[in-house]
């Protein structure tokens, strides 16, 4: 190294302290001519930010489906029409408080359906005119307006009817129970969403399904007219 270089190195080592204290006096002198409103507002950021992270939800607090309690939990479950008794009898009651079969013999016509989320769908003689048919659509709890149903120029509508009164619309939950009770005994199969009957030639309703499917076997089921089981047999 020649002196020259060598003075430059001695010149850069001496001045090194003098240049850290030097940083010191400007962040001292930015510190004091800072505007305060500024520090104000970054020391508040901080402590926000601070009094956000001790927060702590407490131990109790619902935050999974196992600590809510069980009460609410069944009272988000809405029920399940098939299963209800009442309020399957208070459909049918509904259906006979409409003014047009005030006072009127009501008459069932082909085939009726329930299905589990509250619907009722079924085919009734028009109270005026026996000759006309009129659907029917059960919902949310209120009968909507009926609609015309076409009917063949050859077909007599008193060949498929029914007295509405021998129905008992209770009988569904019957018969829901029962084919449940047996569609646990039977693998893979599923219980029931949708129950409805058909009228035949003789008048008879026939209440459906008529059959249990599993994943390795199937079960035929029959029903009398008020949901008992007639038969149940391997198929």
């Amino acid at each position: 190294m020649n002196k020259r270089m060598f003075k430059r190195v001695l010149v850069v080592i001496s001045m090194l302290p003098f240049m850290l204290a030097c940083d010191g006096l400007v962040k001292s002198v930015k510190d004091t001519f800072a505007d305060p409103s500024k520090k104000d507002v970054e020391k508040k950021e901080q402590q926000d930010i601070r009094t956000v992270e001790e927060k702590e939800i407490p131990d109790d607090s619902p935050t999974t489906p196992e600590s809510v309690p069980e009460e609410e939990m069944l009272a988000l479950v809405p029920p399940n029409f098939l299963k209800d008794t009442t309020a399957l009898r208070e459909a049918k009651e509904a259906l006979y408080n409409l003014p047009q079969f005030a006072g009127k013999k009501v008459w069932l016509y082909r085939d009726i359906h329930f299905y589990e989320d509250g619907r009722v769908n079924l085919k009734l003689q028009n109270p005026e005119n026996p000759e006309y048919v009129d659907e029917y659509s059960y919902r949310d709890a209120v009968w909507g307006e009926p609609t015309p149903v076409q009917i063949s120029g050859h077909m007599n509508t008193k060949d498929k009817r029914m007295d509405l009164d021998k129905i008992h619309f209770e009988t569904v939950a019957t018969i829901v129970h029962h084919y449940n009770e047996k569609a646990e005994t039977v693998e893979g199969a599923e219980p029931l969403t949708h129950v409805y009957g058909i009228i035949w030639d003789s008048g008879r309703l026939m209440w459906y399904p008529r059959n249990i499917n599993g994943s390795r076997k199937r079960y035929g089921i029959e029903f009398t007219l008020d949901g008992q089981v007639k038969r149940f047999q391997q198929e």
